[in-house]
């Protein structure tokens, strides 16, 4: 077999090949620091962040106890500056947690107040018994 002598021109496309791959390397485990380095404040923030909405469905469930009527409720919202949209449930926003990055940008955080019927009706009415107080996480995501 007969081989061939490798050039200076070869030599230096090797040479600036490894260079960019060496770049490219470089690069890529910077993006992936900074990467995990965000996710641990996007960690830190939520755990924080849950901590302060445990905190305030405790105090809705203290002070909307199972069975308050809807009208109360509602003027309970009102009078602590709270606002919040009314359907079936009513749904108010606490905050919102940041997301992944990709995905999702952020988590919107909401505690919903479910109602049962006080009469057999299919209206909403303002004696409808609250049933159950809850936190949700609605994605803001691809």
């Amino acid at each position: 077999m007969q081989s061939f002598p490798v050039t200076g021109i070869a030599k230096g496309i090797l040479a600036i090949f490894a260079a960019l791959l060496l770049s490219l390397l470089f690069y890529s485990a910077q993006a992936y620091r900074k990467y995990e380095l965000r996710q641990a404040a996007n960690a830190r923030i939520t755990a924080a962040l849950e901590a302060t909405y445990q905190s305030k469905l405790a105090h809705f469930q203290q002070d909307l106890p199972i069975g308050t009527a809807r009208l109360q409720v509602e003027k309970y919202l009102t009078s602590q500056g709270i606002l919040f949209s009314d359907d079936r449930e009513i749904i108010a926003k606490l905050g919102d947690e940041p997301g992944d990055g990709f995905a999702c940008d952020r988590w919107g955080v909401y505690v919903y107040f479910k109602f049962g019927r006080a009469e057999r009706s299919d209206e909403v009415l303002p004696a409808d018994p609250l049933t159950a107080i809850s936190l949700r996480r609605i994605g803001h995501c691809l």
